[in-house]
């Protein structure tokens, strides 16, 4: 069985990770709440040895696909294999100026 921890945000992201990897943790997250969730992972990143790093999530709509791919990549070498993408996006049933769309699973903008 794996045993997984969150990461926040603070000037003692390497000292929690090292902490967690002492402690026997298998891997850290990181969650877009907040903050920006992969700043925390790259410093991790270079704390730490062996703990799998991953987002848990990243909001996928937010963002441009290719620096998204260029920032998961540079974080995958920076952990030498060990960092994991979680995204999501926005609900299908939410058009895109935020409102429900009730019965519609793909909206074009709530009008029928």
């Amino acid at each position: 069985m794996k045993v997984d921890g969150g990461i926040g945000f603070g000037r003692d992201i390497a000292a929690n990770a090292q902490e967690a990897e002492s402690l026997g943790y298998d891997g850290l997250w990181s969650a877009e709440t907040n903050h920006d969730p992969f700043l925390p992972l790259a410093i991790a990143a270079t704390a730490t040895e062996r703990l799998e790093l991953g987002t848990g999530i990243a909001v996928a709509f937010a963002r441009n696909p290719m620096n998204l791919a260029v920032l998961a990549n540079d974080l995958q070498t920076l952990s030498e294999g060990r960092f994991m993408l979680g995204s999501a996006r926005r609900s299908s049933r939410t058009s895109p100026s935020g409102t429900r769309c009730p019965g519609r699973t793909r909206p074009r903008a709530c009008a029928n």
